[in-house]
């Protein structure tokens, strides 16, 4: 059987109707396809020689729906040229993250005043040392880290934008999609690191919780790109859940994180959550999110899963990677076919792993291959078009108030005073470069 088009499976199952087929989302990261390759990866890191016939290799090999190579593909340059504290660039090319604090326990009622500013000029110089010095010097460091962010950033749209036309696989369109954590997660994993966030909890809960609500317009700022669309979304991992009590979760982890969620999906904006290890005793909670919220799930029971979420949202993963490495080929397509049986049915679902490779050595690459050509192969419904989510059924969402984001570094709004058509013009692209300048600092964390 024949598709109409890729994109047209995930335009389906985005609008909550049954596509054709289960559509197919999975990707090996820049690292692993520059090994299959044959390349250094220290120098493809840095000057990303070689990563379009890498790519180009493994899109004719494995026939996914979606890019099946790429992804974060994180800059080393822009590490080095900030002195980042929070990633560090080994001699084997590859990035790892490290704990950093950057918000001291007795900042609390600072950081909570005013997060944006906070960050510009406290976090940041702390995590990145290079921001630590003289304006003259520091603006210098900037302008460096910016033509090396967007050199690369260029360098990976035009990548994308040329494979995804050449093989036909869905691409969200430009300015559609964003990455942002949650805000208990961005203040663990980068402003308190793990066991200042633990010790938190237990002394001071309340002033993690206050943290979490003041964060929210800076993560709006973050999480709601310009040109929203259907076919995008902003992709939160989520990383905590699944080391916090029960109670923390419920009262200071989860509050925020719906509000968040809540408040895109009113601006238009849908959220894709990767519910980082086991989310099995939260069900109840993500079902209580807008419908069509897109979900990974790393591990957990595929039927309760489906049972509880498979009407009102859309599912994937679960699949374990490390299954490729160790059983057959057979054994992996019988494995496929449990997860398919049982989440495919009714609609909602992608097939994903569980997670991406770290490289090329955590997966057997014949029996990855085998497994998507199964999918792509095997998954056809009789009903497609019916209605997958009625969201009719599940009444409006609620907007939260949440306040407009304040801070002086950030392009004036002027909405708020007389203004010609040039101001409003001039606003708009004047707040672009904010967003672009932030994007390069924040993801760099």
């Amino acid at each position: 059987m024949m598709i109409n088009s890729k994109t047209e499976l995930f335009k389906s199952i985005y609008e909550g109707r049954i596509p054709e087929r289960v559509p197919i989302s999975a990707k090996l990261p820049f690292e692993a396809c520059i090994d299959y390759a044959g390349l250094s990866t220290v120098k493809a890191q840095w000057t990303f020689e070689g990563a379009e016939d890498a790519y180009d290799i493994l899109c004719r090999k494995i026939h996914t729906d979606a890019m099946p190579v790429g992804g974060e593909e994180k800059n080393p340059a822009v590490f080095k040229i900030l002195d980042s504290q929070g990633y560090q660039v080994t001699s084997s090319g590859s990035i790892q993250h490290s704990d950093c604090v950057t918000l001291f326990s007795e900042e609390y009622d600072r950081f909570i005043e005013n997060p944006m500013d906070f960050f510009m000029e406290k976090v940041l110089p702390r995590m990145f040392k290079g921001l630590d010095c003289d304006a003259a010097q520091r603006s210098f460091i900037l302008a460096k880290a910016s033509t090396a962010f967007n050199e690369r950033a260029v360098q990976v749209g035009q990548l994308t934008q040329k494979l995804g036309k050449k093989y036909g696989f869905f691409t969200p369109p430009a300015g559609s999609s964003a990455v942002v954590r949650a805000p208990f997660d961005l203040l663990g994993d980068f402003l308190r690191g793990f066991k200042g966030i633990s010790s938190d909890l237990r002394r001071i809960p309340e002033k993690i919780g206050m943290a979490c609500d003041a964060l929210l317009p800076f993560q709006i700022f973050r999480g709601l790109p310009q040109n929203v669309s259907v076919l995008g979304s902003t992709f939160i991992p989520l990383h905590f859940a699944g080391y916090i009590r029960p109670k923390d979760f419920e009262n200071i982890y989860w509050p925020s994180l719906k509000k968040f969620i809540e408040y895109l999906y009113c601006h238009g904006q849908v959220c894709q959550l990767f519910c980082e290890n086991d989310w099995m005793r939260y069900l109840d909670y993500l079902y209580e999110l807008p419908p069509g919220t897109r979900f990974i799930f790393e591990y957990g029971d595929a039927q309760k899963i489906k049972d509880t979420l498979g009407k009102k949202h859309i599912i994937s993963g679960l699949y374990p990677l490390t299954y490729l490495k160790t059983a057959t080929k057979q054994k992996c397509i019988d494995k496929a076919k449990e997860y398919i049986d049982i989440l495919a049915p009714g609609g909602n679902y992608i097939f994903s792993f569980d997670k991406n490779p770290l490289s090329l050595n955590s997966i057997n690459l014949e029996n990855y291959i085998a497994v998507i050509d199964y999918v792509a192969e095997n998954t056809w419904y009789t009903n497609a078009g019916e209605l997958a989510i009625d969201r009719k059924r599940y009444g409006t969402v609620a907007c939260p108030e949440i306040p407009e984001l304040k801070t002086k570094y950030l392009e004036n709004d002027f909405s708020e005073r007389d203004t010609t058509d040039i101001d409003e013009v001039m606003s708009r692209q004047l707040r672009k470069y904010d967003t672009v300048l932030m994007n390069m600092l924040l993801r760099s964390l």
